[in-house]
């Protein structure tokens, strides 16, 4: 259904009806996290996975859902089953021009212990580029796009979007991809071929790191606003 008409329909329900539509979403993915919780409890009680990792990747969920399911028993789960840290894993997503800009945030981050997926060191040699990236979609809690003319139409790059993308909505909609952005082109020049993908980025909150280069101070400011939003003591 076309998001227009999707809207005209929302438009015409009474307040009554939207209420009740709102309820059964919130029933679905209860639902939805209810079937993930047992799955893991039970791949706990038989103690056949230990490693978070694979949990995710058998649940077919990121390790950001794993980490959710924590409101379990604790008899049901062995000490320190999932690590736990002060802040989220994450994916960093760029063409190759920005390549010096993601090396920066690369550093900034593992200065502070944060666990990042940059290609150029992290990426084990000998192994395809395709599973590569499709792993790391799965493994690392949030994805940050780095939004440019240099990046957003690179086909690697849109395939990473549309991956993280496709697991937010399997996840019931979580919140996974955090764009930035270092020019305007995200939002007056990027046409991608599927609308959707468009949208779906600009309808976020988008860190403006433009100009940073040029203004350390600026870039810390930016760079603590990404701090927070990794921040788990936030999500407790």
């Amino acid at each position: 259904m076309k998001e227009s008409e999707t809207r005209r329909i929302k438009l015409e329900l009474n307040p009554e009806t939207m209420k009740e539509l709102d309820e059964l979403k919130t029933h679905i993915e209860s639902r939805r996290i209810d079937v993930l919780r047992r799955f893991l409890i039970e791949v706990l009680r038989n103690k056949s996975v230990s490693d978070p990792v694979v949990i995710a990747q058998k649940a077919d969920v990121s390790l950001q859902t794993i980490y959710k399911l924590q409101s379990i028993s604790v008899q049901d789960a062995p000490a320190g089953i999932v690590e736990q840290t002060p802040f989220q894993s994450v994916f960093l997503s760029y063409g190759g021009p920005d390549e010096p800009f993601a090396r920066k945030l690369f550093k900034e981050m593992t200065d502070r212990d944060i666990k990042v997926f940059f290609f150029p060191e992290t990426a084990t040699p000998g192994q395809r580029l395709h599973r590569t990236m499709s792993e790391g979609i799965h493994e690392y809690e949030r994805v940050l796009l780095i939004c440019s003319a240099n990046s957003l139409d690179r086909p690697g790059v849109v395939n990473e979007i549309e991956q993280v993308l496709a697991r937010e909505a399997r996840e019931g909609g979580a919140e996974l991809l955090m764009p930035i952005t270092i020019d305007d082109y995200v939002f007056k020049r990027w046409n991608p071929s599927r609308v959707d993908i468009a949208r779906q980025v600009r309808d976020r909150v988008v860190i403006d790191f433009s100009g940073t280069e040029f203004s350390p101070k600026k870039f810390q400011d930016r760079f603590d606003r990404i701090l927070k939003a990794l921040s788990r003591i936030q999500k407790q």
